[in-house]
């Protein structure tokens, strides 16, 4: 799509603002500029149009436009280079390893991990993934095996706002298995993780559980939440961790 078509639909989106709407225009004009980011309008590393086509177009100044694009370079979503542009910050694309951050006992490496994915569906059942986002009234859900160095196996289910990332819905199984979840919200969806939050308890594990893992029902094993973040700091996914008993240090990063 040209950058002109773009410049105009964002123009339309601030006319549209309810009328006597408060609040700083460059904080309206910084979220329709990230909105086109996040729909794939510009993409990680592309150029933006120049700051005096954004002022010709758009129903404010060249110092709010200035500022809104100063806000989004702050917040790390764009690059503003000296005599040169604005750009799409080219934000690293993690995979599984990113999270799963087991390190070796002797090797103090970081342990190979492989995904093999269980089942994908809408759902609408209740949980710590609905309070994290609670305008949400479905979810994707993904349940996947993750086996760990081939030694031990973690039981997962990431939730997803189906609002959002509905097209995973069309996704086999297949397709999904051994691909980083992570990978595929920056790559397919331009939501790339920039933040994590994460809660660990120990408690027996429930014994469906315990019989997808290969561990005797019982076991007291761990329960690893992690909420991921991007753009705007809005919640784009909750994973659901069941750990069994192992010798592998897991090393927890709060990004």
């Amino acid at each position: 799509m040209k950058s002109e078509t773009i410049l105009r639909r964002i123009a339309k989106s601030l006319d549209r603002r309810a009328p006597g709407r408060s609040g700083p225009k460059y904080l309206s004009l910084r979220d329709a500029i990230l909105a086109a980011i996040e729909s794939g309008d510009w993409a990680p590393g592309q150029k933006l149009p120049p700051e005096t086509a954004f002022a010709q177009e758009m129903p404010v100044s060249l110092g709010t436009v200035q500022r809104a694009l100063q806000t989004l370079a702050v917040d790390g979503v764009v690059d503003r280079r000296h005599r040169d542009g604005t750009y799409v910050t080219e934000l690293p694309i993690l995979d599984e390893i990113s999270i799963l951050r087991f390190v070796g006992k002797d090797s103090g490496s970081l342990l190979p991990v492989y995904t093999k994915v269980l089942d994908i569906a809408r759902t609408r059942e209740n949980g710590p993934w609905s309070r994290l986002m609670p305008a949400e009234d479905s979810f994707v859900r993904i349940t996947r095996l993750i086996n760990v160095n081939l030694e031990f196996k973690v039981y997962n289910r990431v939730y997803l706002p189906a609002g959002r990332f509905d097209g995973l819905l069309k996704w086999s199984t297949q397709e999904l298995d051994g691909v980083g979840i992570f990978h595929i919200l920056s790559t397919q969806f331009n939501a790339p993780l920039l933040r994590t939050a994460q809660l660990l308890q120990v408690l027996a594990l429930p014994a469906p559980i315990c019989a997808a893992i290969g561990v005797p029902a019982g076991t007291v094993g761990a329960k690893w939440d992690v909420e991921a973040y991007s753009y705007r700091g809005l919640p784009i996914a909750h994973h659901q961790n069941y750990l069994p008993p192992n010798d592998s240090r897991l090393e927890i990063r709060e990004r």
